[in-house]
């Protein structure tokens, strides 16, 4: 969420390609083709589509396989990619987002000549894509408690070593040890499990508030609300607790129907994973928000 400025040009930091891996949608190696401006883009938001031909996608759906075109904003103002190459079948690895059905890359995706990806980063592709494989094929397979305790127990170990260790990350940790795999989180657990082992489980939430253009451009929806109230989500996970926040919809300025019609909001309750702690009274809080629909 954000309070913005609407003379506010786009920021962000070039993220690295591990992390890109983590946060993005996608993940893909293709070649630019062309580009070309998008005409049912508005006059106030003019959008551009670069034609692509994929390569191998390290992270993302199916449908990437047969993707054709990505889309961005056409102005830098607004995180648009503005590629530098001469769109003659460059060779690039790229991360980007999915919304309205479209890919998209921006001015904050990773973004780099094949060519000029370090054997580190290609181990880091080829490792990730590795374990991603392993996590389908685990998460469908008979997971006994027993095993899940085991894995743990190396986890700890390694973490045990670090000195920054928080008693967040600790308490979740014990948590996980003491569900039963026989409920249906089980699965999930196993898959969640798996995915923890790619990144630095010490790392904290680490973002910057983004301007209101940049929102915008990256968030599917923006929107202006009334906050009613909040609560703890009863049916989340005890090592991701979310809260749900009551609201009414005044307008909305990007996003789906859905968007229109909502009526909760989600949100983890720490800001340790980047939770949103909301400041007003709940008396109505008449707010300006943006945020990301996940089905």
């Amino acid at each position: 969420m954000f309070l913005g400025n609407l003379t506010e040009a786009c920021r962000c930091v070039q993220v690295s390609l591990q992390k890109a891996y983590r946060t993005a949608k996608f993940v893909m190696r293709a070649k630019f083709m062309s580009v070309k401006p998008d005409p049912k883009s508005p006059s106030y938001s003019p959008k551009i589509i670069y034609t692509i031909q994929p390569i191998k996608v390290f992270k993302g759906p199916k449908e990437l396989r047969k993707a054709q075109f990505l889309y961005s904003s056409a102005s830098d103002d607004y995180c648009g990619y503005l590629h530098k190459g001469p769109l003659k079948g460059d060779d690039y690895v790229f991360s980007g987002s999915i919304s309205d059905d479209r890919f998209k890359i921006s001015m904050c995706s990773f973004a780099e000549p094949w060519d000029k990806v370090t054997s580190k980063q290609k181990e880091i592709l080829k490792s990730a894509t590795g374990s991603k494989e392993r996590e389908i094929s685990f998460s469908v397979s008979t997971v006994t408690l027993e095993h899940l305790k085991n894995v743990y127990k190396g986890i700890q170990e390694r973490l045990l070593q670090k000195e920054n260790i928080t008693s967040v990350l600790s308490e979740r940790l014990h948590a996980k040890q003491e569900m039963d795999t026989t409920k249906p989180y089980g699965f999930f657990l196993a898959s969640f499990l798996i995915f923890m082992l790619l990144g630095d489980l010490t790392e904290t939430c680490q973002c910057n508030r983004p301007s209101l253009r940049q929102a915008c451009c990256e968030h599917n929806f923006v929107m202006r609300v009334l906050f009613l109230g909040v609560q703890r989500d009863p049916d989340s996970p005890p090592y991701l607790q979310m809260n749900k926040f009551s609201v009414r919809v005044i307008q909305v300025f990007k996003g789906s129907w859905r968007a229109a019609n909502a009526q909760i909001l989600y949100s983890p309750e720490s800001v340790f994973d980047c939770g949103y702690i909301h400041d007003g009274p709940f008396q109505e809080d008449d707010y300006l928000i943006s945020g990301r629909e996940y089905q």
